[in-house]
């Protein structure tokens, strides 16, 4: 009888034990996907604040040109921003290399850069700019 008690405690502590490494395997993985979609869209922000940044810190420095993104293979391991031979509203385009193997957050993070980056310098171009940044 004693026998019985000992096991049948051992299995209820088994099973409450593994219900709970459940709910903590469960809760782990919520708490990754929230902080993986909150660094995804948290990521965008701080690329417009970068592109915006980067421009004017460019264009003080007397640099002018536009950036298009250029989407390359992860082979490609030699990819660097160069001037494409185009020419927008005077300005040089150079090419801003993305690998098409980062995913959608870095595609995204990597076009609000550069759509920041791009629009500032539209508006330094056209002389209608103000500072600091917006």
């Amino acid at each position: 009888m004693q026998r019985f008690k000992k096991r049948n405690r051992l299995l209820l502590f088994s099973l409450w034990l593994n219900a709970m490494l459940t709910v903590a395997l469960v809760a782990g993985y919520e708490y990754y996907r929230f902080q993986r979609i909150w660094w995804e869209m948290e990521a965008s922000h701080w690329a417009v604040a970068a592109g915006a940044t980067e421009c004017i810190a460019d264009h003080d420095a007397g640099t002018t040109r536009y950036y298009r993104m250029v989407t390359l293979p992860p082979t490609d391991l030699h990819a660097e921003s160069k001037f494409t031979g185009e020419h927008e509203d005077g300005v040089e385009v150079w090419s801003w290399p993305w690998y098409s193997n980062l995913g959608e957050a870095s595609r995204v993070s990597n076009e609000k850069y550069l759509e920041a980056y791009n629009g500032r310098m539209k508006n330094f171009v056209k002389g209608t700019t103000t500072r600091p940044a917006e």
